[in-house]
């Protein structure tokens, strides 16, 4: 497991969360999500990133941050969470680490519209959007590690 999975599952696992006790909303997503992976071939490796991500994805900014009350309501919130959330929440960003991000939830939202739990228009939606915003979030994630490391550039940005 590498040091990103770690911290995902730490983060996860967190029994002081200040949300403790809030339901586990997309358990059985989840595990439907993880059998059909498995029926792929893939590597457990490959799968445990993507499950983790997911999970991640809806419940930690999801249910946590309440931003997915609904399961179609992440195919809405991509934008939110890849542009702004993710970058300032998470120190450990990178463009891999979101091109893994977003792998995972086409897989998952992929999967999800195979099994009848979310409408094409939402799954259309969300392909639109990663196509449309996915080079602005790489960049923001950038601009972000160059402020972070406190290099001079002039790119508009006001982290704080």
């Amino acid at each position: 497991m590498d040091d990103v999975d770690k911290i995902i599952k730490d983060i996860l696992n967190d029994d002081d969360d200040d949300c403790q006790g809030t339901p586990d909303k997309f358990k059985v997503q989840l595990e439907l999500f993880e059998k059909e992976l498995n029926s792929q071939k893939l590597s457990k490796k490959t799968i445990n990133k993507h499950v983790t991500n997911v999970a991640f994805y809806l419940h930690d900014f999801g249910v946590y941050g309440e931003h997915i009350n609904e399961l179609k309501d992440g195919c809405y919130e991509i934008n939110y969470y890849l542009g702004d959330w993710y970058i300032e929440k998470c120190t450990w960003a990178s463009k891999s680490d979101c091109k893994d991000q977003i792998a995972g939830i086409k897989k998952f939202y992929k999967c999800m519209l195979d099994l009848g739990q979310i409408e094409e228009k939402h799954y259309q939606f969300l392909l639109d959007m990663i196509k449309e915003y996915k080079e602005e979030w790489f960049d923001a994630l950038e601009s972000y590690d160059d402020w972070l490391m406190g290099e001079d550039n002039d790119d508009g940005f006001d982290w704080f």
